[in-house]
């Protein structure tokens, strides 16, 4: 399991993406947005520029995008069954994508950090 805290902490279980093949498809094959309590992490060995789309998704996703010291640097709010390609600003380590308006709901907001329980990974 992995957490998001900002005031308080926000338990949020995730899978872990750490192929290119499994950061391919995402979400890619659900029909319904997943619940509050769970999200995909999109795993990259080093920062770069990250970009993402909706096109088979049908539900909207928060996208919040991590530096290489786990800190929320920008979030991209994700439109369903959108064509446009959604790209960070700045380089980031890290993508955790959760359902839309997840951010907002719990006050999550750029400078948060990503903390890792290494021993609850499922």
């Amino acid at each position: 399991m992995y957490y998001l805290s900002s005031i308080g902490y926000h338990p949020l279980a995730v899978k872990i993406l750490d192929n290119n093949l499994s950061r391919q498809k995402g979400f890619m094959g659900w029909s319904r947005s997943p619940n509050d309590h769970y999200g995909m992490l999109f795993h990259h060995s080093h920062a770069h520029p990250q970009s993402y789309w909706m096109h088979t998704v049908p539900f909207d996703l928060d996208a919040l995008g991590f530096d290489e010291d786990d800190r929320l640097v920008e979030v991209l709010n994700l439109k369903a069954l959108s064509k446009a390609s959604n790209g960070f600003s700045v380089p980031v380590r890290h993508v955790v994508e959760v359902r839309g308006g997840w951010c907002k709901d719990n006050g999550i907001k750029v400078g948060c950090r990503l903390i890792l329980d290494r021993y609850s990974l499922i």
